[in-house]
């Protein structure tokens, strides 16, 4: 009767990790739960029409070729007031470096000349803790190149952007393929601009409030292998305001991307960003660090750490319990005298 009521235990046990277990994975992007020193590092690519901040009837007009590294570090959880009300969020630190090569022409001058040079960014956001949007957003990126172009020019630019978003609603991350998610936002934008070339600084400053739909969509399940290795993904387009550490490489506006999310990774392990169709970059895992939850094992594997060795605890109490009672007979001499 014990040994059956230990048996009972142990399937109910299974039974009920199994169904919890199987009811989170009934979202197929399952929402990560960060910790302070999780990091992921990837190799970037892109392009640049124009140099950000410039007026291309003053300067010239750029076509520029990007390839470099990012990373993207949890620095930890905050409690911060955001438009005045106590949020909740994660800050998140994200550097970008590398190199840029490209064409130049300039108004009025017939050809082209050559551009190469380097770019390096800076942004530390605030990713508010349901969906992981980002409310508050600081930003710096310096572009340093030397145009030939009859004569060698150098030329460097600085961009630094503040941006604070709200959010009519904020959606859940956890949806099933086919599932979506909406909200409108508002975000104000605050961008300094100082760019010296051929000897001259130009220095711009620009305010404005950008008022907007964001949507998710969940496309399918599928694989995906890059440099970090091989991972089951789920496929979102979803829109897309801005590329992680380089200000000015897609629009505000009319942006969207198609990035793939691994539950396992606890992140993108490939994005590309689209602007008016035409793709502007893309980034691919590299190499990563999360550590989310202190064994990262299932339910599943959590709930039979703990009953299969509570259940064979009860069995040795039982089988010691047993012993201890067991009948030793009557003595052989009273039963002869009988």
């Amino acid at each position: 009767m014990r040994f059956s009521w230990m048996v009972t235990a142990v399937l109910l046990a299974t039974l009920v990790a199994t169904m919890g277990s199987a009811s989170r994975a009934g979202a197929a992007l399952q929402k990560p739960a960060y910790t302070a020193g999780d990091r992921w590092v990837y190799d970037l690519r892109g392009s640049l029409d124009a140099l950000p901040g410039t007026n291309a009837s003053e300067v010239g007009t750029f076509s520029f070729g990007l390839a470099g590294r990012t990373e993207v570090t949890i620095l930890g959880a905050d409690q911060v007031l955001v438009d005045g009300v106590s949020t909740s969020v994660v800050r998140v630190e994200t550097r970008a470096s590398g190199f840029l090569n490209g064409t130049f022409s300039a108004p009025g001058i017939p050809g082209t000349g050559t551009v190469s040079g380097t770019f390096s960014s800076l942004t530390t956001e605030l990713w508010e803790t349901q969906a992981y949007l980002p409310v508050v957003s600081d930003g710096t990126t310096s572009y340093s190149a030397t145009v030939s172009f009859i004569v060698t020019i150098d030329f460097s630019t600085t961009v630094r952007l503040n941006a604070t978003t709200a959010y009519a609603s904020l959606p859940s991350f956890e949806l099933g393929v086919g599932q979506s998610a909406t909200t409108e936002f508002t975000t104000d934008i605050r961008v300094n601009t100082t760019s010296t070339f051929s000897g001259e600084t130009f220095t711009s400053e620009n305010t404005t409030s950008v008022t907007a739909s964001w949507t998710r969509e969940v496309v399918r399940e599928t694989t995906v292998t890059v440099d970090a290795g091989a991972f089951a993904v789920t496929e979102v387009n979803q829109t897309l305001t801005a590329f992680p550490g380089l200000a000015g490489l897609v629009p505000a506006e009319g942006a969207n991307e198609t990035a793939y999310h691994s539950n396992a990774a606890g992140n993108y392990v490939k994005r590309e960003a689209y602007a008016n169709g035409t793709e502007v970059a893309e980034m691919t895992l590299r190499s990563y660090s999360y550590r989310s939850g202190a064994s990262g094992l299932s339910i599943l594997d959590l709930s039979l750490l703990i009953v299969v060795p509570i259940v064979a605890l009860l069995a040795v109490l039982v089988w010691v319990r047993r012993r201890k009672k067991k009948p030793s007979g009557p003595p052989r001499g009273d039963a002869g005298a009988r």
